[in-house]
């Protein structure tokens, strides 16, 4: 682990936190990618080479309200600041506009936890 990733929270560990299933069939650099069905929301994320050739979580799925659907696609560095960061920046990914039909504890988390958000992500 490099000196600056010390104090910070890897995703991977997040998504096990929040019970992400894991997904051995994923095409991924590294193996074991992740997916949630959170009923209207499907998100998956792999371990990339994102486009600034540097390793990342890419989230991709779809999620839908009932009068709209939109293909989600984001991506999350391997170290965040904290628990509460990772799971703000994975809600806000998904958007503002879409609930799960699923009960899903984090994902309410997550929309309280804006604060943490980064900011170049406010």
């Amino acid at each position: 682990m490099r000196p600056d990733q010390m104090s910070k929270t890897a995703t991977r560990d997040i998504l096990k936190l929040l019970a992400f299933e894991e997904d051995w069939k994923a095409m991924a650099d590294e193996q074991p990618g992740y997916l949630a069905n959170l009923g209207n929301i499907t998100l998956k994320a792999n371990q990339v080479t994102g486009f600034a050739f540097r390793s990342v979580f890419l989230f991709t799925g779809t999620a839908s309200n009932g009068r709209s659907m939109k293909m989600i696609q984001f991506e999350l560095p391997l170290h965040v600041e904290s628990f509460e960061q990772g799971v703000a920046l994975i809600v806000r990914g998904i958007g503002p506009e879409f609930e799960p039909s699923k009960p899903s504890p984090w994902f309410a988390l997550g929309r309280e936890c804006e604060d943490r958000l980064p900011a170049f992500v406010k």
